[in-house]
């Protein structure tokens, strides 16, 4: 019957459904290098202004290197 799907296009289909699949677990993995790591773990970046700000430990006047215990703070307060 011309309905039904010659070996060679269910090969073919199979594998273009595998190479979707597997392109898609890549995306789902975790990050591979610190640097991509710290895009988006905040837990990394406690030292950041960005952060010290969200969780309000600095207010809006210039910013300096924040202390160790201030990072602490803002570790805390993120959990």
């Amino acid at each position: 019957p011309q309905d039904t799907p010659s070996v060679q296009t269910l090969i073919i289909t199979s594998y273009l459904m595998i190479q979707t699949l597997s392109n898609n677990i890549y995306f789902l993995q975790c990050p591979s290098t610190i640097e991509e790591e710290k895009t988006y773990n905040p837990f990394l970046r406690t030292s950041e202004e960005s952060i010290l700000r969200a969780v309000n430990l600095i207010g809006s006047g210039e910013f300096t290197q924040p202390s160790d215990q201030l990072r602490a703070s803002a570790l805390a307060l993120i959990r």
